[in-house]
């Protein structure tokens, strides 16, 4: 994954989606989140409606990673069901440690996540997991000596990744497809997504303030600077749809508080979401409904660190995802969710 700055601390490297977290609120009871904006009802596929926030049109499934600490190596993955707001810790009996950044196949079967087989050295593997199946998940790059990071579904079902300090492309069975990059020794390409029509890649490259975000052919021809602020980093990119993605930047050369952008693939210059706070860390961005995004925040009135919320990217309007199910947000760091209909 690509390094990242935390805020006030220029010179201290740390992690994308798997970083370290901010001062924790030790007394924040699990569970106890808030929302930090007014619960607003705004209707329609927003995810944000009535009273408690909830957008009772949504079904399906989403997954998040939750950890005390990135160093610790004890992130689990969790599930929520939609249907009936249950929460279930999904990793629980795989022989997998710090199992976290998933995602969702494209008919929302499967599931593919970086994890470290247990007992083995401390390197990433990508896995994949059939949703609902007592099989444990397969280990698609046991065995490969390199760290296997960022897995993201393309939208035919192959697997697009991060392999030492490059990016490949996947099969279900674990045979590299493409090689999309050859030049990670120079410098990192990690957090790979495909387009909307699966054509091309977006992706990090470098590290820290460094960061840019670049778009790169599947035969890894054409590679171009999408977002490229100087001094600022620019990293984990979720494609939207066909017009538009989303990402992660800081406020400023001199702010290094992360801030959700949307982009837009005609060129026109990003947008800062209204959600965003700039004393605040706002990242891990990703669609949920028509016109909300799943998010993970520090900002104050949560249960301590990152908690989830359900935004809206027009109004604003912040709902904790606590509102779904007590369970979500607790004392750890719950980051990079995912949501599948």
């Amino acid at each position: 994954m690509t390094p990242r700055r935390m805020p006030g601390i220029l010179g201290a490297f740390l992690c994308c989606a798997c970083r370290p977290p901010p001062v924790l609120n030790d007394t924040a009871e699990p569970g106890g989140g808030e929302s930090h904006a007014a619960e607003t009802g705004t209707g329609g596929e927003t995810g944000i409606e009535g009273e408690t926030g909830q957008d009772t049109a949504l079904t399906g499934l989403i997954v998040f990673h939750r950890y005390s600490s990135y160093d610790s190596w004890d992130s689990v993955l969790l599930m929520l069901d939609l249907s009936d707001h249950s929460l279930t810790e999904i990793s629980t009996d795989w022989d997998i440690d710090h199992a976290m950044n998933a995602h969702f196949s494209p008919d929302g079967s499967q599931l593919v996540f970086m994890g470290d087989q247990r007992g083995g050295e401390r390197d990433w593997d990508v896995f994949l997991w059939t949703i609902g199946s007592s099989a444990p998940p397969r280990n698609l790059t046991e065995g490969w000596g390199t760290r296997d990071e960022d897995p993201k579904f393309t939208p035919d079902g192959t697997i697009v990744c991060k392999s030492g300090y490059d990016l490949i492309e996947l099969d279900t069975t674990g045979s590299v497809v493409a090689t999309l990059t050859s030049d990670g020794t120079a410098i990192e390409q990690s957090m790979p997504f495909a387009t909307h029509d699966g054509a091309q890649v977006i992706y990090a490259r470098g590290a820290g303030k460094t960061s840019d975000l670049h778009l790169i052919g599947r035969d890894g021809a054409d590679d171009t600077v999408v977002q490229g602020d100087d001094g600022v980093q620019e990293y984990y990119p979720i494609v939207r749809d066909a017009e538009t993605y989303l990402f992660t930047r800081w406020v400023s050369a001199t702010n290094a508080h992360d801030q959700v952008y949307l982009g837009n693939w005609d060129g026109t210059p990003a947008l800062a979401l209204p959600l965003n706070d700039a004393s605040s860390n706002d990242s891990d961005a990703f669609p949920y409904g028509d016109d909300a995004v799943l998010v993970s925040s520090t900002r104050s009135g949560g249960a301590g660190g990152y908690d989830l919320y359900v935004a809206d990217i027009t109004s604003g309007t912040m709902v904790s995802l606590s509102a779904w199910n007590p369970g979500i947000n607790t004392s750890w760091e719950e980051l990079g969710a995912v949501y599948t209909p």
